[in-house]
């Protein structure tokens, strides 16, 4: 819905975090059927053009993230993004407490479709996108649910309801009933479910899911309460329904979701972690008004925050995710921040000491990940960021 000016205010004071998802649907546009505003490859290219001015950040994809999760692996919830170490363009190093991301394939794959080139394997993937959404069959979905909907959540009539009772029975001290929803899970993501998972270990000793693997846990909440609010008629079985969903399995790692989506709106109290919902329809309205603020020769944003205005939903996003904090640093005077230009030499003893210790501790890893990838047989599969070497 942003034109690119207000995708380039936005991009001045946030962060936006994009999704597999997203990048998917976009893709799938290529092969959308044909109408009389605009031709699909037209609307990809217009869309990637938008993609490019945004710095976006990828988390790795929902599945991946559940399944390492049920394995043991803690997945932040608190508005991080966390990244897929094993993607192509991203270097875990220092036994994982460094990490090298290369955003350079991501924006090289926007750029190429917002210039309309367009691989084989680009058509490909959006024909399958495309053939698995129209295959969704949500009301049959929905008929495989009704049974365990009336035994569950037999007294839901609205998806607060629904939301209510959802969470009562994840909250089940029944360890068949924690196995029970492990394999829904499981069946859901179409990941093995073996007897050294350390999920069933932990469930097999009275554990619950939702203490065992925390994000793993909000996906089934959210799955549980869609397919049961289909079952029950208070969600329309709309093939679309099916990707619009997933979205919201990101929602973990951001702490402001902007979306006109209905079921959106609707399926947000089943959703977690530390955020707020808002419309794209507001979101909009308000870089619409700051951009005409900064046409009149005011500022917008000081120090990387926007300034705040009355009424503003970005105003109120900034509350809702920093409280004063954010405006406390508003008030310091330019004389306490670091303009840029200034040289390392000339900071503060502690800002100075800080930087040069941070250079020393990244030099230093970089350092150990090359002289381990040079002495390593395999070379050719460890690749170093090292100065501008995309490589």
């Amino acid at each position: 819905m942003l034109i690119p000016a207000e995708i380039e205010e936005l991009s001045r004071s946030f962060y936006i975090v994009g999704s597999p998802t997203l990048m998917g649907e976009i893709l799938a546009d290529l092969k959308k059927p044909l109408n009389d505003k605009k031709l699909p490859e037209e609307m990809v290219r217009a869309l990637a053009r938008k993609m490019t001015q945004g710095s976006a950040a990828h988390p790795a994809t929902f599945r991946k993230l559940a399944f390492h999760n049920l394995d043991g692996v803690r997945v932040p919830m608190r508005g991080q993004v966390p990244i897929d170490g094993d993607a192509p363009n991203v270097a875990v190093v220092n036994g994982g407490r460094g990490m090298l991301y290369d955003k350079t394939p991501e924006q090289n794959i926007w750029r190429q479709w917002a210039a309309g080139n367009f691989t084989t394997k680009d058509h490909d993937t959006a024909v399958r996108w495309r053939t698995g959404i129209e295959r969704v069959n949500l009301r049959a979905i929905g008929d495989s649910w009704k049974q365990y909907a009336l035994a569950h959540f037999a007294h839901s009539r609205t998806i607060s309801d629904l939301v209510t009772e959802v969470d009562q029975h994840l909250a089940s001290p029944r360890r068949e009933t924690q196995r029970s929803h492990l394999h829904i899970l499981a069946d859901f993501l179409n990941i093995p479910v073996t007897r050294d998972l350390p999920a069933i270990i932990f469930l097999a000793h009275g554990c619950k899911l939702t203490t065992v693997a925390p994000y793993a846990a909000t996906i089934l909440r959210l799955y549980l309460t869609f397919v049961a609010g289909i079952a029950k008629g208070l969600i329309g079985p709309r093939p679309s329904h099916y990707i619009d969903l997933q979205y919201l399995f990101y929602v973990p790692f951001c702490m402001v979701f902007a979306s006109d989506d209905n079921l959106h709106r609707r399926l947000w109290p089943a959703t977690s972690g530390q955020n707020m919902l808002i419309t794209a329809a507001e979101l909009k309205a308000d870089l619409a008004r700051r951009i005409q603020l900064q046409n009149e020769g005011q500022p917008t944003f000081h120090h990387g925050y926007p300034i705040p205005l009355d009424d503003s939903i970005i105003t109120k996003a900034m509350d809702h995710a920093f409280g004063a904090r954010w405006r406390t640093r508003l008030g310091r005077d330019d004389d306490d921040i670091m303009k840029p230009g200034t040289r390392i030499d000339d900071l503060p003893p502690l800002h100075r000491d800080r930087i040069r210790s941070a250079f020393s501790a990244f030099d230093a890893i970089r350092e150990d990940e090359a002289d381990r990838t040079l002495k390593s047989p395999s070379c050719s599969q460890h690749r170093i960021v090292q100065g501008k070497d995309p490589q």
